[in-house]
């Protein structure tokens, strides 16, 4: 036997790596064919309301689905860019908007923001582009501990001077 039929210490480690490169290839491939599934629902939904976009929904390559722009965004009319994509969640054609400002503008947000839940009607396109990102709903902020600590201080201060009033109110009373 040869040095060269002799396997190496770390020949194991190199058989775990190619079939960990395999699988990771055949996830990567079965990812990306998820997501062109997503942007062909995406592009059909947009025939079917009749629009025909900036650019139709496709994937990154990487198994990530981008969204299709059905219109840009324009400053000087303050309208929001429009796009299409697929909400798994919800398992439905949603509109997402972009927002108009230039970079570093106050008030800009980063990304695109959800504009409409479902995308049923070529009008929803319309409102989202003039109207933004769909509000959020915020919670009520929970007061601070400082907050709850003057309320339950004042509430022992109240129940104080009631037992001090009923306590002078009775000595007032007697005889």
């Amino acid at each position: 036997m040869t040095t060269t039929d002799t396997p190496t210490a770390l020949d194991w480690l190199t058989q775990a790596e190619a079939a960990f490169a395999t699988e990771e290839a055949e996830h990567a491939r079965m990812e990306d064919a998820f997501a062109a599934e997503l942007a062909k629902d995406v592009n059909a939904k947009l025939a079917g309301l009749g629009i025909t976009p900036v650019t139709p929904a496709c994937t990154n390559g990487m198994g990530r689905l981008i969204p299709a722009q059905l219109v840009p965004a324009d400053n000087a009319q303050r309208f929001y860019s429009v796009w299409a994509s697929f909400d798994e969640d919800e398992g439905t054609i949603t509109l997402l908007v972009g927002d108009y400002r230039s970079e570093g503008a106050e008030g800009r947000f980063e990304g695109l923001r959800l504009g409409v839940d479902q995308l049923t009607d070529v009008r929803q396109v319309l409102h989202a582009r003039r109207r933004g990102p769909k509000p959020v709903a915020s919670k009520p902020a929970r007061p601070s501990a400082d907050a709850l600590a003057i309320v339950r201080a004042l509430d022992e201060l109240r129940g104080a001077v009631d037992c001090l009033t009923n306590a002078t109110s009775r000595g007032l009373s007697r005889p």
